[in-house]
């Protein structure tokens, strides 16, 4: 298999609709959405003490050294239980920080930490649930604090199958996305590493293929982000009763993998070298009161067609989103992606489709493109009826040829990012977004263009008004009408 050939084949085999021909589909008694088999919402580690982080999240004061507030901060604004709902079928439904697809939430969030005021030094597990930590290892004293990110696949291939593999990539950036602002807001360094041995870090956090795979570690602070893997036994928690394996997904996931510190090395040198990487946007937007705005926030399931939206709805939420993402796998002030924007309802902007980047936008064609756009939107009205709908590309042969499978990695967590930078951006100004999916083909077809759709925003006015999300340990309760 050439290089890159395993993300391209896993892309082409997951499009909507499905080829029908060289179909990998190896999971033969799979049944999407079986009310029995729905995994649980988060990983458990029963007879393991919980220990509180604090419920009072503070303020983010520019340059803030990392304490136990500013951690659970951290934490709950990007990956805490803000809503619940009780459902006849499942229980009790949570309703995370950050958006994900089908809200199903597939991401485990694991600290790292050496000796910071009320907590030892170790690797814990973060409870979104409880807003606690589940201490599961040692670590030395002098570890620099960061973040491991994990994905388990079953929970979202459960509705989505093979392409669930995407909504782990999705998820992760959507989360990431306010864990960097979160951090950008305090002024803490953060930087998202790609570039990791594997098995190294599955080994560090007690992940377990094919069942809960390493995705991304962020590092918070100057300094390395990982420290040295260490022999000894991880609790593994527990994932499932009987999760499911993808084979597509789990061969997909394996053939990216780095082996070594040098294949790490070499990766990283690739990226930041990497000639298709474009210029991002610079932007001086900001956000301002991020945990009223992320408390605020979730994925828009209406929009207002008749309300036409401010200029800087479009142009200031749009080069803040896609700025430059501090990480490893690019250079600095360079993307992996190129963004198109199907206006529909902004002022002083005339309907059509645009090509958005550094030097701002240019008309690809005018006209007015609603329904053409929901039908792209998998034939959903959600996804024509806001002000505009970006769509966040990459053209994956330039990437892969240069990076690797890993590049395919990337390339779908830069665009989860956007796309979460966008929701925030949009709820900062009072108006609504939401992630949607889509027919990868025939978006390309449409907007004229070899790269093909990572993921698609919506952004608009809201028809309605959502309660704001809740606090630690105290999250609001949802009727069943919301």
């Amino acid at each position: 298999m050439t290089f890159g050939a395993a993300a391209r084949e896993y892309h082409m085999l997951t499009v909507h609709p499905r080829p029908r021909t060289h179909d990998r589909r190896l999971v033969t008694s799979y049944r999407p959405m079986d009310p029995t088999r729905k995994p649980p919402q988060g990983k458990a580690y029963p007879g393991l003490e919980l220990m509180a982080l604090p419920r009072q999240l503070g303020t983010a004061e520019e340059g803030r050294p990392l304490d136990l507030q500013l951690l659970g901060r951290l934490l709950f604004l990007s990956a805490g239980v803000v809503r619940v709902l009780d459902t006849p079928a499942f229980g009790e439904m949570w309703f995370r920080a950050a958006g994900s697809a089908g809200n199903l939430a597939p991401l485990e969030v694991y600290v790292l930490s050496g000796e910071l005021p009320g907590l030892r030094a170790g690797l814990y597990h973060y409870q979104p649930r409880e807003h606690g930590l589940v201490r599961l290892r040692p670590l030395p004293a002098e570890t620099q604090p960061g973040l491991v990110v994990t994905g388990i696949p079953w929970r979202t291939a459960w509705k989505y199958g093979e392409r669930g593999y995407r909504h782990l990539w999705w998820d992760a950036g959507t989360m990431l996305a306010q864990t960097l602002a979160l951090a950008e807001e305090a002024g803490l360094p953060a930087r998202v590493e790609l570039g990791f041995v594997d098995d190294d870090v599955a080994r560090l956090v007690g992940a377990v293929a094919p069942h809960e795979l390493p995705l991304a570690v962020v590092a918070l602070g100057k300094g390395p982000a990982l420290p040295e893997a260490s022999d000894g036994d991880v609790p593994r928690g527990h994932i499932a009763d009987e999760p499911l394996e993808f084979p597509l997904i789990t061969d997909t996931h394996r053939a990216a993998v780095l082996a070594s510190e040098a294949d790490v090395r070499r990766w990283r040198w690739a990226a930041v070298r990497f000639e298709g990487a474009q210029e991002t946007p610079r932007s001086s937007f900001s956000v301002g009161a991020l945990e009223k705005v992320i408390r605020r926030r979730g994925s828009t399931r209406r929009f207002d067609p008749s309300h036409e939206a401010p200029p800087e709805l479009l142009s200031d939420a749009l080069a803040w989103a896609t700025r430059a993402v501090p990480a490893d796998f690019t250079a600095p002030e360079r993307t992996l992606l190129e963004h198109h924007v199907a206006v529909h309802g902004v002022h002083g902007m005339h309907a059509g489709t645009y090509r958005f980047g550094s030097d701002g936008f240019h008309l690809q064609q005018a006209g007015e493109f609603r329904s053409v756009v929901a039908h792209l939107c998998l034939d959903q009205v959600l996804g024509g009826s806001g002000a505009y709908t970006a769509f966040h590309c990459a053209d994956l042969d330039p990437i892969t040829a240069v990076l690797g499978d890993r590049g395919y990695r990337a390339a779908q967590l830069e665009g989860g990012i956007v796309e979460g930078r966008l929701h925030l951006a949009a709820y900062a100004m009072g108006f609504g977004a939401t992630g949607i999916t889509f027919y990868d083909d025939e978006v390309r077809q449409f907007l004229r263009t070899v790269a093909t759709p990572m993921l698609v925003t919506c952004v608009g006015a809201a028809d309605y008004r959502a309660r704001p999300g809740g606090t630690p340990g105290e999250p609001v309760r949802m009727s069943p009408a919301y």
